[in-house]
């Protein structure tokens, strides 16, 4: 059974003065009256049926570290007040029905490691300042309708580990910074509309525990350098335009063999 505010839940100002979570079965609009708790540190209202939009005051909890909205309904744009929260290191606003661009002074942001939006309906580009976020380690923007160019300084991010932007509507070629950033792990550029060659970046201390660029439009042939990786777990790189001729190098010892399928 779902309950709204009004019917469910203490007010705001009764709560403890630094964490809100774990609620369940919880409805209706997020109060702007969370405000009123200027210790808050952690907001956690993930899996639930919340609605409305998430309102700009948010911006004012000054010592907030958490922010985590996931699954749930909430709808409209990304307030951009959301940057103000210095102290912030992990948002997740993923899987709801988020629209409009994700705000573009995200820079901002500097203390944040997790930041995911995945699951929403967010347009526009991604914005060049996101990597000045230097403590960023997940960074998740699949399943959304971003377009636009990835940019290049998203390869020079210190301590990025994993970086998903599937599912989306990017274009132009994927940067060689990308694939040379000796931290990134986990790569998923797949279901997109990127083209041009595969960069030819790998090597010997090349590691990634998955890298799928899977159903783009990349074409030309694929670079030796990929075959002499230190580890690569799991490799998508079917439905593209690849010469086929340059995938005859694959050796049958890959397990990710019928995942690199040529058009």
């Amino acid at each position: 059974m779902s309950h709204t505010w009004a019917s469910s839940t203490p007010s705001p100002t009764a709560l403890p003065p630094s964490v809100v979570a774990d609620w369940k079965a919880i409805s209706g609009k997020i109060p702007a009256c969370l405000t009123t708790l200027p210790n808050l540190a952690v907001l956690d209202f993930t899996g639930n049926t919340l609605s409305g939009e998430i309102p700009s005051e948010i911006g004012e909890l000054s010592r907030l570290m958490m922010l985590n909205l996931a699954d749930n309904k909430i709808s409209g744009a990304i307030p951009s007040p959301i940057c103000n929260l210095k102290t912030l290191m992990h948002l997740d606003l993923s899987n709801n029905k988020l629209s409009g661009e994700i705000p573009s002074d995200v820079g901002k942001l500097t203390m944040i490691s997790r930041f995911l939006l995945s699951g929403n309906q967010l347009t526009g580009s991604i914005p060049d300042y996101i990597s000045d976020i230097s403590r960023l380690v997940d960074l998740d923007f699949s399943m959304n309708q971003i377009s636009g160019e990835i940019p290049e300084k998203l390869g020079s991010m210190p301590i990025l580990s994993t970086l998903d932007l599937s599912s989306n509507q990017l274009s132009g070629e994927i940067p060689s910074s990308l694939l040379k950033n000796r931290g990134l792990s986990m790569l998923n550029l797949s279901k997109n509309c990127l083209e041009g060659d595969l960069p030819d970046a790998f090597g010997p201390e090349t590691y990634f525990t998955a890298l799928d660029l899977s159903e783009n439009n990349l074409t030309g042939r694929v670079p030796n350098s990929l075959w002499s990786v230190k580890y690569i777990g799991t490799l998508g790189l079917n439905h593209n335009k690849f010469d086929a001729s340059s995938m005859a190098k694959m050796g049958c010892n890959w397990q990710c063999w019928p995942l690199c399928e040529c058009e």
